[in-house]
C-alpha cells in the first residue's frame, strides 16, 4: 500500500510540473510579442516555447503558441505563409482537386484559373474566362471535370483531364449555390436559390428532382458515405435526410436565429450548424442528438470546414476572422487570424490537411496560405535564432528553478553571437 501510495503521489507530481511547463511555455509565446524591437529575443522566445510545450505533451493545437511561431514567421518572411496575389477581382470559391494540392478559383468576372501548390512559379494558370461569375465550384473525384454554378442558373460542366467537351445542364430556376460530385463521381448534386434540390446523372445528363416537400432548400451538403444530405433552406433552418428512406429526415432550428452554414465531418455522420450570431452546433446524424455547442464568433458564421487530416474545425465569419478549433477540447481557445485584409469569403483545407487556404473581398484581392498547425512554423525555429538565451534572460523569461539549457546548437544559427555570462 504504501509503494502504490509513493507512486501516486510521484504520478501527481510529474503531472503537476508537465501543467506547469506547459504554462511556463505558453507565457513565454505571449511574451514574444511583446518585444518586437528585440528580434532575436523574439525568436528565443516563440521557439523555446514551442519546445516546451510539444516536451510536455500540450496542445498541438494550442493558440499562444500558434501565435507566437505565426507572428515571427510573418516579420521572417517564412515561405510557410503563402500570399497569392495579381487578382484584378475577388475570389469567389476555393476548391481543391482531390487528393492532390492543386487549387481551382472563381473570380467575380468569370475567370476561373488552377494552381498547382507544388509549383516553384506560384501562378495561376486560367481555366476558362467567360460573362458571368461563378459562385461555387466543385472537382470530380478523378480530377477530370469542374462544375461550376453562379448566378445563371445552369451549371457549366468544363473538362479539364481529356478531350471531352463541355456542357450545360439545365434544371433549375435560381442561383446555383451547391455542387457536390458523389464519391464515384457519377453524380452531381446541387442547390439552388429555386428551392430544388437535384441529383444529375452525368452519363445521362438528366436529373432528378430530391427536394422534400417539407422546405425549400436553397444549399446542400452530403456526407461521405453518400448516405445523408443536409441542406439550409431559404427560411434559415436546417434539413437532414436521406432520399432512400423517408424516416431518416428531422430538422435542425433554433428560435430567433438563422443557420448560415452547413457541413459534414468527413468519415463521420455528424455535422456542424453555423448560426447568424456566431454559435456553432455539433450533431450526430444516426442520433439526433446535439453533441456540444459553443460560440465561434461574435458575428454570422458563413463558413465551416473539417480538417480531413486531424481533429480541427475551421470557422469563418463576416467579422472577418478564421478560428481553428481543436475538436476534440472544443472549449480551448481557438488560433484566430484577423490580418485577412476583409471579410473571408471562401477557404479551404488542403486535402492532406496541412495548409488552410482562404481568399479576402478586401480592397486587393489575395489569397493566403498558412500551416494548420505550429509544428510547420516551427521546422524553421533555428533558422531565426541568432544566439541563446543569456542566465539573466533565462531567469528572467523562463524561471530560477527550471534548468537552463540552449534553445538551439551554436551550428545551427545563421549568425554566431557570443553569450554573455
Amino acid at each position: 500500500m504504501a509503494i502504490k501510495n509513493a507512486e501516486s503521489a510521484i504520478r501527481k507530481k510529474n503531472e503537476i510540473q508537465r501543467l506547469r511547463m506547459i504554462s511556463v511555455a505558453k507565457s513565454m509565446s505571449l511574451r514574444s510579442l511583446q518585444v518586437p524591437e528585440q528580434i532575436d529575443l523574439q525568436a528565443l522566445l516563440a521557439y523555446q516555447a514551442y519546445l516546451f510545450n510539444i516536451r510536455n505533451m500540450g496542445s498541438r493545437n494550442d493558440a499562444d503558441i500558434y501565435t507566437g511561431l505565426y507572428n515571427l514567421a510573418k516579420q521572417k518572411g517564412s515561405d510557410k505563409i503563402k500570399t497569392y496575389t495579381g487578382f484584378d477581382n475577388p475570389v469567389r470559391s476555393i476548391v481543391f482537386v482531390p487528393g492532390r494540392n492543386e487549387v481551382f478559383t472563381s473570380d467575380s468576372y468569370g475567370k476561373v484559373m488552377k494552381l498547382d501548390l507544388g509549383s516553384k512559379e506560384n501562378i495561376f494558370r486560367i481555366i476558362f474566362s467567360g460573362s458571368e461569375a461563378y459562385d461555387v465550384l466543385a472537382v470530380s473525384p478523378k480530377a477530370d471535370w469542374l462544375a461550376c454554378g453562379g448566378a445563371n442558373s445552369n451549371i457549366k460542366m468544363v473538362p479539364v483531364a481529356g478531350n471531352d467537351p463541355g456542357y450545360e445542364l439545365r434544371g433549375h430556376s435560381g442561383r446555383i449555390k451547391s455542387l457536390v460530385f458523389s464519391y464515384d463521381g457519377k453524380f452531381l448534386y446541387s442547390a439552388a436559390l429555386d428551392g430544388k434540390v437535384l441529383k444529375w446523372d452525368l452519363s445521362a445528363r438528366t436529373s432528378i428532382d430530391l427536394s422534400t416537400d417539407m422546405m425549400q432548400i436553397t444549399s446542400i451538403d452530403l456526407s461521405t458515405t453518400n448516405r445523408y444530405f443536409a441542406g439550409i433552406s431559404d427560411q434559415g433552418k436546417a434539413l437532414v435526410w436521406n432520399p432512400e428512406q423517408t424516416s431518416e429526415k428531422f430538422r435542425i432550428e433554433s428560435s430567433g436565429k438563422r443557420i448560415m452554414s452547413i457541413k459534414f465531418k468527413p468519415d463521420q455522420e455528424r455535422i456542424a450548424v453555423g448560426y447568424d450570431d456566431g454559435m456553432v452546433e455539433l450533431w450526430d446524424i444516426p442520433s439526433r442528438i446535439k453533441l456540444s455547442e459553443f460560440r465561434a464568433h461574435t458575428s454570422e458564421v458563413n463558413e465551416i470546414r473539417f480538417n480531413p487530416g486531424s481533429p480541427q474545425l475551421a470557422t469563418a465569419s463576416i467579422d472577418g476572422t478564421i478560428k481553428l478549433w481543436d475538436t476534440d477540447d472544443l472549449t480551448s481557445p481557438p488560433v484566430s487570424f484577423k490580418d485577412n485584409g476583409g471579410p473571408v469569403v471562401a477557404f479551404e483545407f488542403t486535402p492532406d490537411g496541412q495548409m488552410i487556404l482562404s481568399a479576402n473581398s478586401g480592397n486587393q484581392p489575395r489569397i493566403t496560405g498558412r500551416p494548420s498547425y505550429a509544428e510547420s512554423l516551427a521546422a524553421d525555429g533555428c533558422s531565426y535564432v541568432t544566439r541563446n538565451f543569456t542566465p539573466v534572460e533565462w531567469l528572467a523569461y523562463v524561471g530560477k528553478d527550471i534548468t537552463y539549457e540552449k534553445t538551439c546548437p551554436e551550428s545551427d544559427y545563421k549568425i554566431r553571437i557570443r553569450e554573455v555570462r
